[in-house]
């Protein structure tokens, strides 16, 4: 900061000039290419209204090391490109200009993210305004000191994209992992005096009660709905507070701590869950399929990552119903057999797994959290530095 201080008293005696940033450089659009005219295996990627490619095109319009700026569908969205591409007709780019460095207009633009999302007009396909970045206010010192901005704020995203890469890299590592840890093989098992029984989830799960309304008149609950549920993180983020009066018809199963939610509707989203203490005797929908492990003889952790293997989601498909929301009924779900060995097993493989899905799940902890905290630094340092 203290360098940058100084090139700025140095160059910039009387201040940093701000301008329009339709006043330095043209804010062009892109032009319009068909899906049929798109593959996987063309060279260059092509960004119509989302930040990731919609295909790729045997040509490029647009240079490597350019910014631009969705302008419908995903409306706002900052993106950068390394490597040659071509913007369609829905994507917002910047000619060259000897005053504005493209990677530092970058960093300008996510720095405006928030001023540039409020001015996104709402509707059926939410749309951006040429306009609205014509008339973005940019701050443009020389390039010298552009330059260094650009460098120290690099170091940043360059770090967040190495621990992405980490990330990454160690979901595949744990979902290896839980794919050996969580697999039995029912010949070699029958050798060894039977120590791996498998057995239906119905088998080892007890029945669940319902809320009657009537005999809880005035009372609040906590209702927990699909969309309730991470289906990244796979916790419960968020519920509402309901009663008598204005439960959903879908308000009916009281859950317990340490069951597992599984969403039954649309159930490929794999929203599931165990249910932590919080929100022992609440309330969830019927479209979630409850299980309620016998603990004597299972470990909620044991389903909760047995419903998260690939087996599962494929048993799954080939029993949902409809199109439009797919469903598979709570029987369905409950006939799906898993191994189940000891108990003592059962704590021995989960503790592995627990700290894998820490380690690439946990915002307190692991690369998710640090993930975070680089983010955040990053968005200190930007908005410090281009505060002139």
């Amino acid at each position: 900061m203290n360098e940058i201080e100084k090139l700025i008293k140095k160059l910039c005696p009387d201040g940093v000039p701000v301008r329009q940033l339709g006043e330095i450089c043209t804010v062009g659009r892109g032009v319009r290419v068909v899906r049929d005219q798109l593959t996987q295996i063309n060279k260059f990627p092509v960004y119509q209204n989302s930040l990731k490619p919609l295909g790729f095109y045997e040509k490029s319009n647009r240079p490597a090391n350019s910014p631009f700026v969705i302008g419908a569908g995903g409306a706002g969205g900052i993106g950068y490109s390394k490597e040659p591409f071509w913007a369609a007709d829905d994507c917002f780019f910047f000619s060259e200009s000897e005053n504005l460095n493209p990677r530092y207009l970058y960093h300008v633009l996510l720095n405006s993210q928030q001023n540039i999302s409020s001015k996104v007009r709402t509707g059926t396909v939410p749309r951006l305004s040429r306009s609205v970045l014509e008339k973005l206010s940019v701050p443009v010192p020389p390039m010298e000191v552009q330059k260094e901005i650009v460098k120290i704020l690099d170091k940043f995203t360059e770090l967040e994209a190495e621990l992405e890469a980490e990330l990454e890299a160690r979901k595949k590592q744990y979902a290896f992992y839980r794919e050996r840890l969580l697999s039995f093989n029912r010949e070699e098992k029958r050798r060894e005096e039977n120590a791996v029984r498998f057995l239906t989830l119905g088998e080892v799960c007890e029945e669940i009660t319902t809320i009657r309304w009537k005999e809880n008149q005035g009372k609040e609950f906590q209702y927990i709905d699909l969309s309730s549920v991470s289906r990244e993180r796979h916790q419960i983020e968020k519920s509402e507070s309901i009663n008598s009066e204005n439960a959903p018809s879908r308000a009916q199963q009281i859950i317990c701590t340490d069951d597992i939610l599984f969403g039954a509707t649309r159930p490929q989203l794999a929203r599931f869950c165990i249910v932590p203490a919080t929100y022992e005797g609440q309330i969830c929908s019927t479209g979630f399929c409850v299980l309620r492990p016998k603990k004597k003889q299972i470990l909620p952790q044991w389903i909760y990552f047995q419903i998260s293997l690939e087996r599962f989601y494929e048993f799954v498909k080939a029993r949902e119903r409809g199109s439009n929301y797919p469903t598979i009924s709570a029987a369905d779900v409950k006939s799906y057999e898993i191994p189940v060995p000891a108990l003592e097993e059962q704590k021995r493989i989960v503790g592995i797994l627990d700290k894998f899905d820490r380690l690439v799940n946990d915002l307190t902890e692991g690369l998710p959290a640090e993930i975070e905290a680089r983010r955040a630094q990053y968005a200190h340092y930007r908005e410090k530095l281009l505060s002139f």
